[in-house]
């Protein structure tokens, strides 16, 4: 009786006497309670009411005593944080998938790109001359021919004071990828078409989407938008999926239960179990002719010094030190579980 209050005896004792009254009065008002037709009625001659006193007592005794054993582990186990525990609220399907979306898109919008006329634009490219004499460098900036670089040597552009440095020297020409700075007025400039959506800019595009950065390109054909438009939508969703399943999987602890069952259980030898020592699930496992309950008897047996513990308390105690499963009876089970919510129950 120590498991339980002695209030809780007597609200027991309590209902068990007013239900059975119950159940008493209420059989012998109902025609249905007896065996033959009910003794008011005019053509009875014997009656029996199978509900006297004694048989409520029994009847609601009966229900009570009519329990089985369940397990009493531990209720859950913490989960090891993994270094990549940002990727799970997503599948590994799903990560692919948008792996691949983001590379189709990405080629998609740099075709586009690349024929539409909107997305090209005119940029001014100019040559650039380096003279070059024994061991000193002279440059001549946004110079298209010789003519140029005559012109020049005398401008600002240079650092030279005469025309025989251009005559004694060796030019090199090559292109200047940048716009043109400060032109001088005798210079001759090129008209040249670019386009910003490169390959790599439509990548960097993409990405800059996906993590709601944004990036410096702005499509100008409708072509283009279209296709980055279904992208942003495309990314609107993703990441307020990601973001709703990120937060619950940080946020709310996963549970996880090793054991499910008695087979679990007796399958694995991590998780001690045990009973009460001399109580009726130890009597019940002992003479069981069942082949997984006489397994896990021999398993306790084996461990009987350590596994089976002298009250209800002691077992608890020990589920609740961890890597133990306390065998019960399913009423007091309920009791203990419903008082700690450290506890779980597993079978009935």
């Amino acid at each position: 009786m120590n498991p339980l209050a002695v209030e809780i005896w007597i609200y027991v004792l309590a209902a068990y006497v007013s239900v059975s009254f119950t159940l008493f009065v209420m059989a012998r008002f109902s025609p249905y309670e007896w065996n033959n037709p009910h003794p008011c009625h005019q053509d009875s001659d014997i009656v029996e009411n199978q509900f006297s006193v004694s048989n409520s007592f029994w009847f609601i005794t009966g229900t009570f005593l009519r329990q089985g054993s369940g397990l009493n582990p531990k209720e859950y186990q913490r989960m090891h944080a993994r270094f990549f525990s940002f990727l799970t609220p997503f599948a590994f399907d799903i990560w692919v998938y948008m792996a691949g979306a983001y590379i189709i898109v990405s080629i998609t919008i740099w075709i586009v790109a690349r024929f539409s006329p909107k997305e090209w634009r005119e940029m001014e490219l100019c040559y650039e001359c380096i003279l070059r004499k024994y061991d000193e460098e002279i440059c001549a900036h946004n110079l298209m021919n010789e003519s140029d670089v005559s012109s020049g040597i005398g401008s600002d552009n240079c650092e030279t004071e005469n025309d025989a440095d251009l005559r004694n020297g060796e030019m090199e020409l090559f292109l200047d990828q940048g716009p043109c700075g400060h032109l001088h007025s005798e210079v001759t400039t090129l008209e040249m078409l670019e386009n910003e959506f490169t390959l790599g800019n439509s990548f960097w595009f993409a990405i800059g989407s996906l993590m709601q950065q944004g990036s410096d390109l702005n499509p100008k054909a409708t072509s283009t938008r279209i296709v980055g438009g279904i992208w942003w939508f495309f990314t609107l969703i993703i990441i307020s999926s990601y973001t709703a399943n990120l937060a619950a999987f940080l946020t709310v602890e996963r549970m996880i239960t090793p054991i499910e069952s008695a087979q679990d259980l007796a399958e694995q030898t991590e998780i001690a179990y045990g009973t009460l020592e001399g109580g009726s699930t130890m009597t019940f496992f002992r003479d069981s002719k069942i082949g997984i309950y006489q397994k896990m008897w021999r398993f306790m047996e084996s461990k009987k010094n350590t596994v089976f513990v002298k009250s209800y308390e002691e077992g608890i105690n020990k589920v609740l030190q961890g890597n133990y499963a306390f065998l019960m009876e399913s009423t007091m089970l309920d009791y203990a579980v419903q008082r700690d919510c450290n506890l779980t129950q597993i079978g009935k």
